[in-house]
């Protein structure tokens, strides 16, 4: 085999092995994106949580919600706001 051709052998195989890792690096940003994305939704859910459970709590006999209410509900919409100056978050439900 000529020396030619083995150059041409090894820059197909040199692009084939770029494409592969073009593929798994765009595979890997998604995966990472994924990630990043259950992280907060379980962060929100467990913010959540606690603002329900505190509420709950210190009502001290539970709380009872209307039919109405509930009904009104349908378009619930949830805003949570960083406040990175005090620390906190704030939760605003709107419907």
């Amino acid at each position: 085999m000529s020396v030619k051709n083995k150059i041409k052998r090894l820059n197909n195989e040199v692009k084939k092995l770029q494409d592969e890792l073009l593929t798994c690096q765009l595979s890997n940003n998604r995966l990472r994106q994924q990630l990043d994305i259950q992280k907060d939704t379980k962060m929100l859910e467990n913010i959540i949580k606690f603002a329900i459970t505190n509420h709950v709590g210190n009502l001290r006999a539970g709380m009872i919600v209307d039919i109405n209410t509930i009904d009104k509900m349908k378009e619930l919409r949830l805003n949570i706001d960083r406040n990175d100056f005090e620390h906190t978050y704030m939760i605003r439900v709107t419907y």
